[in-house]
């Protein structure tokens, strides 16, 4: 439901077909991602990693319209489009790239560049810890401000990471995130500590509705 919350708030939609490009072979994020997608109604064509030339020939032959994919992907997808099948990237008709697992697209002129390229709306929609949620915050269409979407799974809370001591959540607070979950009955951490260190962009609720803390 949470990685769902963060692709719908990203611009998913039921009338979407993404093509799934994150690896499904022995790492959770693979999978689970594709259940996340699955989750907002569209439809998902599970691709995995690997073989860019035949990647680009279902796109085409199935109408696909979104990619899920590291933000650093469609930069290596283009030199194949481009120079080894003389396509035009923005011939494949994708209107939506939800990105996530690296960084990158905090900068806008890297971000700018994949939308011009591609003629697709790049979206930050996979922020998320491996060892507690595969993802659990997006940015939305109104703004490019990560969106915690972990409300009822996940406690969040922010520390000094010298001291340990505990962090208001208010606009301009900096401070390392510790999650504990609320649900999880598997492996439930307590107060873990990420090791990402974090900045309160807001706390007040969004121009797009939504309520909770946004960050980077």
């Amino acid at each position: 439901d949470c990685g769902a919350r963060a692709f719908w708030a990203a611009g998913l939609r039921p009338y979407h077909r993404v093509i799934h490009c994150l690896n499904y072979q022995l790492w959770m994020g693979g999978v689970t991602d594709h259940f996340n997608l699955e989750t907002t109604g569209a439809t998902v064509f599970p691709f995995g990693v690997g073989n860019s030339r035949q990647l680009v020939r279902v796109i085409r032959e199935a109408g696909i319209n979104a990619i899920s994919s590291t933000p650093s992907y469609p930069r290596y997808l283009e030199g194949i489009v481009r120079e080894e099948l003389g396509i035009d990237p923005r011939d494949l008709g994708l209107e939506l790239g939800l990105f996530g697992g690296e960084p990158g697209l905090e900068n806008p002129a890297y971000r700018q560049r994949i939308e011009n390229t591609w003629g697709m709306k790049a979206q930050n929609a996979n922020y998320g810890v491996s060892d507690v949620l595969c993802n659990f915050a997006a940015v939305c269409r109104e703004n490019y401000q990560l969106h915690f979407l972990g409300t009822g799974a996940l406690l969040f809370q922010l520390i000094d990471p010298e001291t340990g001591e505990d962090l208001p959540i208010e606009e301009g607070t900096v401070g390392e995130m510790v999650l504990t979950h609320l649900d999880k009955e598997a492996q439930p951490l307590v107060r873990y500590r990420t090791s990402d260190v974090l900045e309160i962009l807001g706390v007040g609720p969004c121009s797009c509705g939504r309520t909770g803390l946004r960050f980077r």
